[in-house]
C-alpha cells in the first residue's frame, strides 16, 4: 500500500468485517493522520473518505472487493482489526492523531474495544467525541457512557477528554 503523507483526516465511514481488517493498513499508511471520523461502525460495505491538504476522494470497498470469506456480522470485528495490526503501533497513533469522532455509536463490544485500543495507543490524542445512535435506548447510552468514561488512557495522553453529543 502506498504512503499517504498528506492524509490528515480519515473518514472510514461504514466498516464491514473486511474494513476492520483493512483499517490497520490505512493507519500505517497515513503517518501524519490527525483525525479519524467514524460515521457508522458496522455495515455490509466499506467506504473510505480521504482528506488531504489539497484533495478529497472516496474509495468504496464492497464485500466483493475482497476474498469471499468471513461474515458481515459485527461480532469478531475487533479481532479482525487486532490480527491485522502491524507489530508496532502505527506512527500516526504515536505522533499525530489528536481527534476521533464516532457518530451513530451503539456501544457494541467491538466498538468499545476499538475505542480502548485508540485510548491506550494514541499518545497525543486530545479529544474523542461520541454521538449515540438515535435508536439506542437511554439506559444503554448511560451504561455505555459509564464504560467509555472509565477506559484506561495512554499515560502520555492522560489529558484526553471524552465528549458526548446529543
Amino acid at each position: 500500500m502506498p504512503t499517504f503523507r498528506n492524509l490528515t483526516e480519515l473518514k472510514p465511514g461504514d466498516l464491514n468485517i473486511h474494513g476492520w481488517e483493512f483499517l490497520p493498513h490505512l493507519l500505517e499508511s497515513a503517518p501524519n493522520l490527525e483525525a479519524l471520523v467514524y460515521m457508522r461502525v458496522f455495515v455490509t460495505n466499506f467506504v473510505v473518505s480521504f482528506v488531504t491538504h489539497t484533495y478529497h476522494f472516496a474509495v468504496a470497498l464492497t464485500r466483493d472487493s475482497f476474498s469471499p470469506r468471513g461474515s458481515v456480522e459485527h461480532e469478531g470485528c475487533f479481532a479482525k482489526f487486532e490480527s491485522s495490526i502491524p507489530n508496532c503501533v502505527p506512527k500516526c497513533l504515536s505522533l499525530h492523531l489528536r481527534r476521533i469522532y464516532f457518530a451513530e455509536f451503539n456501544g457494541e463490544q467491538d466498538e468499545l474495544e476499538l475505542v480502548s485500543y485508540f485510548l491506550t495507543t494514541a499518545e497525543v490524542l486530545r479529544e474523542v467525541k461520541f454521538r449515540f445512535c438515535s435508536s439506542l435506548p437511554i439506559e444503554k447510552q448511560y451504561g455505555t457512557w459509564s464504560k467509555l468514561s472509565s477506559l484506561q488512557r495512554c499515560s502520555k495522553s492522560k489529558y484526553c477528554t471524552i465528549h458526548f453529543e446529543k
